[in-house]
């Protein structure tokens, strides 16, 4: 199983820097399609995203995810502006280790 970040456009670097999967909403494509997909696939064991997506979920939706309890959701508030390469990666490994519970070596 696997973590999947949904985050802002700006976000996205950071987070691939850190070797995460990461996906982001469109006018094509939103949070509740991105998380239909992700839960229909089965393969993601944690999703997190932006507490302003969070709030986008229909209840129906987390309704059907927290009754299956795969993938875990973990709301997250990544910073706006990513100032030096190693802040990022203690950053985005803090956010991993409180979603999992355990601190994990990033790849660089």
């Amino acid at each position: 199983m696997k973590l999947i970040i949904i985050t802002y456009p700006e976000n996205i670097t950071a987070y691939r820097l850190a070797g995460v999967e990461v996906v982001q909403p469109s006018d094509n494509k939103s949070v509740a399609d991105i998380l239909e997909d992700i839960v229909r696939k089965g393969s993601c064991g944690i999703v997190a995203m932006e507490e302003d997506f969070f709030k986008r979920i229909p209840e129906w939706l987390t309704k059907k995810i927290y009754k299956q309890a795969v993938p875990v959701l973990v709301a997250i508030r990544s910073p706006r502006r990513w100032l030096k390469e190693e802040e990022s990666f203690a950053y985005v490994g803090s956010l991993i280790r409180r979603a999992i519970g355990y601190q994990i070596k990033l790849k660089r």
